[in-house]
């Protein structure tokens, strides 16, 4: 029984650190496209991020992130499995599309908005690991 709670708990920390890094990174990619200033990072991320697929009614792509990696975490801490499960699914479509557009539209690869994807991921992940051993 020990085992199963010092598993769970590695999983909760590590989707507790995964969510934690989101929302910072997504916030830092709401910023840039808030002020257009240019990404530090060369490559296609000023194109990616200055592009029009970067908003969605006006609201930055990163900011709707914000709002998942929030829920991902509200769901973790109410222990709703369904929630999650959702919200991951719905997440990775989503990166699905992103992707999509970033590789076949834009044709540049923005490497903040996918080392937010991989978070988003790896957040829904460790957190269905949490639940799973939380019984």
């Amino acid at each position: 029984m020990k085992a199963f709670t010092s598993i769970r708990n590695i999983f909760n920390y590590l989707a507790y650190a995964l969510i934690l890094s989101g929302i910072s990174l997504s916030s830092y990619l709401t910023y840039l496209t808030i002020t257009t200033t240019t990404c530090p990072i060369s490559g296609g991320c000023d194109l990616v991020i200055a592009s029009p697929y970067s908003r969605i009614l006006g609201i930055p792509v990163a900011t709707l992130g914000i709002i998942g990696f929030i829920l991902i975490l509200l769901f973790l801490r109410i222990k709703s499995y369904v929630g999650i499960l959702f919200l991951g699914i719905a997440g990775i479509l989503f990166i699905a599309y992103l992707q999509y557009l970033q590789i076949n539209v834009i044709g540049q690869i923005c490497s903040f908005c996918t080392s937010a994807h991989f978070l988003y991921i790896l957040s829904f992940i460790f957190s269905l690991l949490s639940m799973k051993y939380s019984s």
